[in-house]
């Protein structure tokens, strides 16, 4: 008879780290480790929210809709507000009904006079929620004394409209505190801890839904860029499953990060929200990290064979590591230099190739970072088109998308495929080409897609098992069935071992391959 998952790891205390989560047992790739259900949690649209009250001058201000339920978090084109606060969402009035004995006291202290103008942040909600739910925090990690001066300065206004939300309506609450002083404090302690304990809930579409805290052991599962499990969630409900094969003795890890940022970025994102500097592989000094970091910051030169053979050498050596596999390359030729595009001392207006000395002029640097930006906007706001409801012409939007794919396309003559821009903006048009059931265009931007996925999570990525089957499922619109098949058996693999065959996808998945079996 198999071990329950909790006698299969245990929490463990290392001087460098703190507490932490180390395998007891050997673990199969797919195994589950952690089902676990949210203390607090808090949809992400909350942020998008407007005001109750809009001042004249701000009456332009562009407010995302809500279309997230904040009971049950599925995605609705209609919504019921609650009738008191006006603040809170719900998909229908069953989930209104089933959610007033948890927004109960939060409904009273959203009725302040304070958030008239002032919108909660995702943050000051779930600190709120804490508070009102007494939930304590003794056994977790974060504290004040951690926190530089400016991030505390920064920290003292969202708390002051904090404790003038609860005291306005719930008083008692620091009955027990000397002064203001203390009681701001207090609440930026909350901020700190709910920074550093919760995760940010991904949603069924790959796409942030919403922040949560849940109990031990969660909390104790330390970052890396490379971690061996990662977190799936249905709805508010959180699995942690193991990615790769684990071994007694090895600390179980899950990345709070999106890994295809830059190495610099997570570096930020690692101290800003979480207050710690990450120093994992990806994250070091070393020939992998500078691989995924060139790729996502530097100018690169295929111009030549020599140029081209050296790139596809570091998506080798980058996938490798992800996969946990060993690559048997000579690394040599990557210690004298990268095939990137540096500009010259000698000529100011030249760039040169490290490798080839393949020469670029600063006009055409110049205009392709100008047509990045401008890509960006224009991806963003084809965008909004869909998820704002918009009225819109399929001719049009249609010309559209195949400009911007276009403009990606040229991009990638400088910057690498995985760069992490140009991968959201793929994400997008590849979205709304779906949208526009524009299937042939769409099967052709995924397999784009798949190479940089690949290179930049790996295939154990759960990821990687989402965007494989979607381009299989897109094979089978248009008929290429033996495609298609192939494609969906290659992400089953993948999608029973990271979202589990009690999942929604693999369900999906197992639907797909019985329809098309003949």
């Amino acid at each position: 008879m198999p071990a329950s998952p909790n006698h299969m790891y245990k929490v463990d205390y290392k001087e460098n780290k703190g507490k932490c989560v180390v395998a007891v047992s050997q673990m199969r790739a797919g195994y589950c480790i952690v089902e676990a259900h949210p203390e607090i949690f808090v949809p992400l649209s909350v942020k998008y929210m407007a005001p109750r009250v809009i001042d004249a001058e701000n009456e332009e201000t562009n407010y995302r809709t809500v279309n997230i339920c904040f009971y049950c978090f599925e995605k609705f084109s209609k919504s019921v507000y609650c009738p008191n606060c006006k603040y809170v969402v719900y998909c229908s009035d069953v989930c209104l009904d089933l959610a007033w004995k948890l927004h109960r006291e939060e409904c009273e202290v959203f009725k302040s006079n304070i958030f008239d103008k002032f919108c909660p942040s995702i943050i000051m909600r779930m600190v709120i929620n804490s508070y009102l739910n007494h939930f304590n925090f003794y056994e977790y990690c974060g504290s004040v004394e951690e926190l530089p001066k400016e991030k505390y300065e920064y920290f003292k206004y969202p708390a002051y409209i904090v404790a003038v939300a609860l005291m306005s309506k719930k008083k008692k609450l620091f009955s027990n505190f000397e002064d203001n002083e203390s009681i701001l404090k207090n609440i930026i302690e909350k901020f700190v801890k709910i920074s550093k304990n919760s995760l940010q809930i991904i949603d069924n579409d790959l796409e942030p839904a919403g922040l949560a805290f849940y109990k031990k052991p969660v909390p104790y599962f330390n970052h890396s860029c490379l971690s061996n499990c990662v977190t799936i969630f249905k709805n508010q409900k959180l699995f942690i499953r193991t990615l790769v094969d684990v071994y007694p003795g090895e600390e179980l890890t899950i990345s709070y990060v999106d890994i295809a940022f830059d190495r610099n970025t997570r570096l930020a994102i690692c101290m800003d929200q979480y207050f710690f500097t990450c120093s994992c592989k990806l994250c070091k000094v070393n020939m992998v990290s500078e691989c995924q970091h060139i790729f996502n910051t530097e100018l690169l030169c295929t111009q030549s064979e020599s140029c081209k053979k050296c790139v596809n050498h570091m998506e080798l050596l980058l996938i490798s590591e992800l996969e946990r596999k060993s690559c048997y390359m000579n690394k040599n030729q990557f210690k004298s230099a990268y095939p990137v595009f540096k500009k010259t001392n000698e000529q100011q207006h030249v760039w040169k190739c490290s490798i080839c000395k393949g020469e670029v002029h600063d006009n055409v640097i110049k205009s392709l970072v100008e047509k990045e930006k401008e890509t960006v906007k224009e991806a963003s706001h084809l965008e909004s088109l869909f998820s704002e409801k918009y009225t819109y012409d399929n001719k049009s939007v249609l010309q559209a998308l195949n400009k911007i794919k276009s403009k990606i396309d040229y991009l990638t003559t400088f910057y690498h495929h995985t760069k992490y821009s140009l991968q959201k903006m793929r994400a997008k048009i590849l979205y709304i080409s779906i949208q526009l059931q524009e299937f042939k265009l769409a099967y052709n931007i995924a397999n784009q897609y798949l190479k940089s996925i690949e290179v930049t999570y790996g295939k154990y990525s759960p990821i990687y098992g989402y965007y494989i089957f979607l381009t299989g499922k897109l094979a089978l619109f248009l008929d290429l069935k033996s495609e298609g098949l192939s494609l969906i058996h290659k992400a089953k693999k993948n999608i029973i071992k990271t979202y589990g065959p009690d999942s929604p996808i693999y369900k999906d998945l197992e639907k797909f391959l019985y329809t098309n079996k003949y």
